[in-house]
């Protein structure tokens, strides 16, 4: 089984269990149709060829550690524009240490830790945002001083001054200039 190289998380299926693709350590591509909603601890730990991950419409809850020791991601996508939000539990990107870019929507919680290890962040694009979500005590622990967070206007004070503890201070304003992938605008 660890010779898998791709899934498909069909429609109709709401939740992926705790462990349920952990250690597939040839694991390149997960579709996921827009109808799951929760992502289980350690789901996809450990699968390290992972490079890109794009989150369904209706997902609402990352589980601690769901992507833990995926070291070759380098993008994860949040496409829950229409969402309630979502909460990414502890440590969930924990040790993703080739991670690049994030593309959140949405988002209402991150837990503590939640992207520990990732050392490679340069980009975090946080988009429909009417609030800061609640931040956790080290929420983005590890991410690097040189990173760039691309905000909503509105939001764009209150965001510095919650990156400002992590000593992040390149916070832009995000326009539709600032994509670099279609998915996004």
């Amino acid at each position: 089984i660890k010779e898998v190289e791709s899934v498909v998380v069909y429609n109709g299926v709401e939740t992926i269990g705790p462990n349920a693709y952990q250690g597939m350590t040839s694991l390149i591509n997960v579709k996921m149709f827009d109808t799951v909603k929760s992502i289980g601890s350690f789901a996809f730990g450990g699968c390290q060829s992972l490079k890109e991950i794009v989150l369904p419409e209706a997902i609402e809850t990352l589980s601690a550690n769901a992507f833990n020791g995926c070291t070759a991601l380098e993008k994860v996508i949040f496409s829950n524009e229409e969402s309630a939000g979502v909460e990414i539990g502890g440590t969930c990107f924990s040790n993703c240490k080739n991670l690049q870019e994030v593309y959140f929507s949405h988002v209402k919680k991150i837990v503590k830790e939640a992207f520990k290890g990732c050392s490679k962040i340069t980009r975090v694009v946080i988009l429909n945002q009417e609030s800061l979500p609640t931040l956790e005590e080290n929420a983005f622990y590890s991410v690097p001083t040189t990173a760039t967070f691309y905000v909503s206007s509105n939001l764009l004070n209150v965001w510095k001054d919650a990156l400002a503890g992590y000593g992040i201070t390149d916070v832009k304003v995000y326009t539709s200039n600032d994509s670099n992938d279609e998915n996004i605008d």
